[in-house]
This record gives structure tokens, sequence and C-alpha cells, in this order.
């Protein structure tokens, strides 16, 4: 097996030349996604935003662009259950996206909820997958609000308008 000048095999090598060539696209894919919050916070009213890509491969939601008090969601998307609870809650497939007061099960017995986001004084809310116009699962929106009321079924409309331009933007 070859060993490169100073101790790097050559694939090593190549991988590290890889990850630095795709920095400059993931620094303009977390741009776009910053962007996408900023116009959605111009257009609904809501604390906390969220906006990921999916990781088929280890089958979690990686950030790339948060605005607000975003921290609970962060560790609930790190935790080990929160892709199989996003699936059990159907969040997870093709439909629109889901206002909290929707959800099939109260909010304190869903762990997002109970553990996450009511103590942070969450109440409201509206997520949803987000799949290309190829039909691929490509990531994650979630807008969260300290107003129970909001956001609303009708900003809801606008995600869901709005979700499969965020998808293909991704």
């Amino acid at each position: 097996e070859q060993v490169a000048a100073g101790g790097v095999h050559p694939e090593g090598a190549e991988r590290g030349q890889l990850r630095q060539g795709l920095d400059p696209l993931r620094e303009g894919l977390e741009q776009r996604a910053r962007e996408v919050l900023e116009a959605l916070g111009r257009m609904l009213s809501f604390d906390s935003g969220w906006l990921a890509v999916r990781d088929p491969e280890r089958h979690r939601h990686v950030p790339l662009a948060t605005t607000g008090a975003a921290e609970p969601l962060h560790r609930y998307f790190e935790s080990p259950g929160a892709d199989a609870e996003l699936e059990h809650l159907g969040l997870n497939s093709a439909q629109r996206p889901v206002l909290a007061s929707e959800l099939p099960v109260p909010l304190p017995e869903i762990a997002a909820w109970g553990e996450y986001l009511l103590p942070a004084g969450f109440r409201g809310g509206v997520a949803g997958a987000l799949f290309s116009s190829t039909g691929r699962h490509v990531g994650f929106l979630s807008l969260l609000a300290e107003d129970p009321g909001r956001p609303s079924p009708d900003d809801r409309q606008v995600v869901a308008a709005v979700s499969r331009v965020i998808a293909d933007g991704l």
C-alpha cells in the first residue's frame, strides 16, 4: 500500500481535496437556505425556523439554516429517535405541511414537543418534509411560534405552495 509524502494515503488526500472542493457548494446551499427562511419570515409570523437536508443513509436531517431560538430543534434532530418519530407521525411523507394542532397525538406525548419544544416556550408550529419535483425526499422545514395560533392554516397554505420550490433549490 502506497503512502504519499507526509504520510497521507492517496485516497485520504483525494477525500480531503473533494471535501475542500465541496465547501463552496455547501456554503452556497446554506446561504440559499438562510435566504429561504428570511423570505418566509417576511411573509409569515413565526419565532424560530429550521431548514435541513435529508441524509438518507444516516436517517437524519442535517441543518442548513436556522432562525430564532432553534437550539431545541437542533437537540431534537440530533436525538436517536427523531427520524423514527417523524416517520410515525407521517411527517417524513409527501404530504402538505402539518400544523402542530393537527398532529394525531397530544403535543406533550410527542418527544419533539414534550421534551424539547414545549419546555422552550413554543406552542404552535408547522412542519413538513420537502420533496423535489422528481419525488425525492430532500429535506425538512419547521417553523415554530410561541403563539399556539401561529402559524395559521393560511400560513400552512403558503408553506405548502413554496415547499416544492424550496426542495428543488436544495
